[in-house]
């Protein structure tokens, strides 16, 4: 995912990699947001940091013994909860991107 050798994150809250310029060694370049979970999907909400800071949701559909990524999106703010996610995805303010590309 973003062609890093794996998908490291920071819990929410700590602190990570959130410009380009390195502040600290060692920290992802990734902070979960929130993680939301149905029978069926699992949604993951994390910020990106770097020259262009984004936010990215990924929905993944699960099974008792796999995940398969299905949808991706990218939003410049900040989500908070599963209802603010529900409306953003209603709205159509994500960019959706294609499920080719390294998340």
């Amino acid at each position: 995912m973003y062609k890093l050798p794996s998908l490291e994150m920071a819990d929410p809250g700590q602190t990570y990699q959130s410009t380009d310029v390195i502040v600290q060694e060692n920290l992802p370049i990734r902070r979960l947001a929130f993680v939301a979970t149905s029978r069926e999907f699992c949604a993951i909400h994390y910020e990106v940091g770097g020259i262009a800071s984004r936010r990215i949701v990924l929905i993944f559909q699960t099974a008792p013994d796999s995940a398969h990524l299905i949808w991706g999106g990218i939003l410049f703010k900040a989500l908070t909860d599963v209802p603010s996610l529900k409306a953003v995805i209603n709205s159509n303010e994500l960019i959706m991107d294609s499920l080719e590309n390294n998340w």
